[in-house]
């Protein structure tokens, strides 16, 4: 069956913040973020993860309204539950919202919960979403098997609490232990940059297009990758764009003194290649993560090291010796990280 994106936003509108919160933690927090390789935006819901198969979603609706009224959450559920109804594999249905009045939760210790965390007011919920259901879809009372639809999914529904710091929801993108990398400020600025992308990515017009499988949305071009947002903050980590570097870094010429201009050609190109392989290689993720933030700690520290100082430094760790960073690849990363910071001052 077809699967009608009726409920998108009709005209282009700014990401809020709440929906740029939503994306962060379906990627860098939620529980099943591993298998999430990207996010839909403002298609299927505000935020909606797929795998790499395009074969299940994980939905998010957004609501940044405080101190809603239990009716109103009930409403704000209406358009996971036609996603419920719908015949693609949705495996998650989450609100996303402000913590409620605490007298209507149970235990205000938990960031995400089921509807039993807000047992005192569930029937209000119930009947709020019901009254929505009805009037978006013209509808007198429901049926047995309708009503029995709306008890199931209210069995299924998660409630996601925004209790972090802006700066929280960035950090859960980088496996970074360190907290003296980087201020508040740092990762404020790359949350609004990624806010940025999210509203972009809302300029085109789906609105009443109809698809049949999950892959077919990706020809829309309104998704953003997990791979994306890695990049994006390491970019703004080091300076520059990583990934598109494509000079030699003034740090890395004492390297590669004395040798001929074919021989750094190629040394340049291997170097660029094992950055790469690096980055993509899932089985050795935190090996790149942990590299980057050992160097980045060891130039904050003292800036005057050379960059094989700080690669003596940075490769003191168990795993590094099989990876990609293993020799001059990882002295031409550092001097790449070196000269960014250099170009970041002025």
């Amino acid at each position: 069956m077809e699967y009608v994106f009726e409920y998108t936003e009709k005209t282009a509108q700014k990401a809020s913040e709440y929906e740029t919160k939503a994306l962060l933690y379906l990627i860098g927090i939620d529980k099943e973020k591993k298998k999430i390789s990207l996010a839909f935006i403002d298609c299927f819901n505000d935020i909606t993860g797929t795998d790499k198969h395009s074969s299940a979603l994980w939905d998010i609706q957004s609501k940044g309204v405080a101190n809603m009224s239990p009716s109103q959450i009930g409403r704000s559920l209406i358009t996971l539950l036609f996603n419920y109804l719908s015949t693609l594999n949705f495996c998650k249905f989450a609100l996303f919202m402000p913590e409620p009045k605490a007298e209507y939760v149970t235990d205000h210790s938990l960031v995400e919960y089921g509807i039993e965390n807000l047992e005192s007011i569930k029937e209000k919920i119930k009947i709020g979403l019901v009254k929505e259901w009805k009037k978006r879809k013209a509808l007198g009372d429901l049926d047995p098997k309708q009503l029995s639809a709306v008890n199931d999914f209210l069995s299924k529904i998660r409630f996601i609490i925004d209790k972090p710091p802006i700066s929280s929801y960035i950090k859960s993108i980088t496996p970074f232990k360190s907290t003296k990398l980087k201020g508040d400020e740092f990762y404020e600025i790359v949350f609004k940059e990624i806010k940025e992308q999210q509203t972009i990515k809302k300029l085109s017009s789906i609105h009443n297009t109809k698809i049949e499988s999950i892959a077919e949305a990706l020809a829309f071009e309104r998704h953003i990758t997990s791979l994306d947002l890695s990049k994006l903050i390491i970019n703004r980590l080091v300076g520059h764009d990583l990934f598109k570097f494509k000079s030699i870094p003034l740090s890395f010429l004492p390297e590669i003194s004395g040798l001929s201009k074919d021989t750094v050609g190629e040394l340049i190109f291997e170097c660029n290649q094992q950055i790469t392989k690096a980055f993509f290689d899932k089985n050795k993720k935190q090996v790149f993560w942990k590299f980057l933030e050992r160097s980045l700690l060891a130039i904050s520290n003292n800036p005057d090291l050379s960059s094989r100082q700080v690669y003596e430094q940075a490769k003191e760790f168990s795993g590094f010796e099989s990876s990609n960073f293993y020799g001059m690849p990882g002295i031409f990363f550092i001097s790449i990280i070196i000269d960014g910071l250099e170009n970041a001052l002025y």
